[in-house]
């Protein structure tokens, strides 16, 4: 995948998108009504953030995401137990999506261009469309930006915001967080730790990516010792472990080895 500074990736992390978000939040926000004004507010922080990681999926981590399922109810437990992160992840050419994790709030943008109109014939010149939700840790609520109020009591809409939208992003941040990834930082031209190397992805931005790269049915892998951040493990557990929790994994040292593919070993 060639990344520029027209990608969506690079274009949703710039100062001019973000200000341009926030200058139409404050046009459009009803602030009479609570549920409007609180949607407004957290859009309005979301907008302020910065220092985001930019993550590219390979193309065999997109592959793996196509048969990849997660519970898609909305489970304020598992949304809670996820590390506080602030990233963008590019999925392919036209989606992508960018979230602010804290222990107080999830708010997530999905962000996609419509490629289907005869008038442009290059994706960098199309408009990113964007739909913004946010869940409340504490509270439970959920509030997406059409100013709709999501709860376990609405079903039917609350269908519609997560097959939408929320299961694309619990299904990209559970693959991320617990299946077999490597991160390989690919540097920006400008970067003064730029060396030219081989990638899948190859970045011609002012900003350096990460590459999310699968580990899934290599031929093998040899590993020295390492150390083992802490990190989240969905565990299966209850009658016939049919029901799943995340649990912790303490940071921990990783000797010599030579592992054979995970689809043998499956």
């Amino acid at each position: 995948m060639k990344i520029n500074d027209r990608s969506i990736c690079t274009t949703i992390v710039k100062k001019d998108f973000c200000d341009f978000h926030i200058g139409h939040v404050n046009k459009i926000t009803d602030y009479s009504i609570e549920d409007h004004l609180k949607v407004g507010y957290e859009k309005l922080n979301f907008f302020q953030e910065k220092g985001f990681r930019i993550l590219v999926l390979s193309k065999k981590s997109k592959m793996n995401l196509e048969n990849y399922m997660v519970p898609k109810d909305i489970r304020i437990d598992v949304l809670k137990s996820l590390p506080n992160r602030k990233d963008v992840i590019q999925i392919d050419e036209q989606n992508c999506i960018k979230y602010v994790k804290t222990d107080t709030t999830l708010s997530v943008i999905t962000c996609f261009r419509k490629c289907d109109d005869e008038f442009y014939t290059d994706p960098n010149d199309v408009q990113i469309h964007t739909h913004f939700f946010t869940v409340d840790l504490l509270a439970g609520g959920v509030l997406c930006d059409q100013q709709n109020t999501y709860n376990k009591e609405m079903i039917t809409d609350q269908k519609v915001l997560v097959e939408k939208f929320y299961s694309k992003f619990l299904v990209l941040v559970t693959y991320l967080e617990l299946t077999d990834v490597t991160f390989q930082i690919v540097d920006s031209p400008s970067s003064k730790s730029y060396r030219k190397q081989w990638y899948e992805t190859i970045n011609k931005s002012r900003f350096n990516v990460i590459q999310v790269n699968s580990n899934w049915n290599v031929e093998k892998i040899n590993l020295n010792t390492f150390g083992v951040r802490g990190h989240y493990r969905l565990q299966g557990c209850g009658t016939g472990r049919k029901e799943y929790r995340f649990v912790w994994v303490n940071p921990y040292e990783k000797g010599l080895i030579h592992r054979l593919p995970q689809k043998e070993l499956v």
